[in-house]
């Protein structure tokens, strides 16, 4: 009777771990292809190494964490990481990618990190637009572990095609330990896309919101 009931209390217990692995999340570069969202970032094989989570963190943003594991933002469900364009360090890293909203509209994103130290601002937003920082007039958001300094909407006519070009630029400096990023932004527009165009703003306007630092070295003493 003992040995039949030892037997069946290793018969839960293995249950109860096999249960608890069955639950534990997948990240989207090992989940089968057919359980993954039909979205362009995630049927890029490349690209979806980097995302987090299949769930949105807002309406059409998806979790990522960069390469070097110094910060997470949203990324857009239809952009598109290509090789070629990403280049990551331990101490710097950029990020070239596009994100194509319909047959005509596009919206292009760099981000370039730097593990500067607090109080690099003022180099900082001189480096992202040269001697023009006055003039940019830069509002400055204050966050509790960060400070975003965003430009204001930038127009501009391609003489070209006539397309419409729409830029942002911003800076953000981490507080609490080293770590700052220059990121750009250009909403480009083949055709009048003005229905559209102030939720296509809105989104970016989030995303420059929703970068996040990483502590790696209080990571690694965990």
């Amino acid at each position: 009777m003992k040995r039949l009931t030892v037997l069946f209390m290793i018969l839960i217990l293995l249950g109860g771990c096999s249960i608890g692995m069955s639950d534990e999340k997948l990240l989207p570069k090992d989940m089968n292809e057919e359980d993954l969202p039909e979205e362009r970032a995630f049927q890029d094989e490349y690209t979806r190494r980097f995302l987090l989570s299949t769930e949105e963190v807002h309406s059409g943003y998806y979790p990522l964490r960069s390469r070097n594991g110094r910060y997470e933002m949203s990324f857009p469900k239809n952009g598109v990481i290509p090789i070629e364009l990403y280049t990551s360090l331990d101490y710097k890293e950029r990020i070239q990618f596009s994100s194509i909203e319909d047959e005509h509209v596009a919206v292009l994103y760099n981000i370039l990190y730097l593990n500067w130290e607090p109080g690099s601002e003022e180099y900082g937003l001189s480096m992202l637009t040269g001697n023009d920082t006055e003039e940019f007039d830069y509002e400055k958001k204050e966050k509790e572990d960060q400070t975003i300094y965003i430009s204001p909407l930038l127009e501009d006519t391609i003489e070209k095609n006539g397309a419409k070009t729409y830029e942002y630029f911003a800076y953000i400096q981490n507080k609490d330990f080293e770590g700052s990023l220059s990121l750009s932004t250009t909403v480009y527009c083949e055709e009048d896309c003005e229905d559209d165009l102030d939720k296509i703003l809105k989104g970016v306007q989030k995303w420059i919101e929703s970068f996040s630092f990483i502590d790696v070295k209080a990571e690694e003493g965990a």
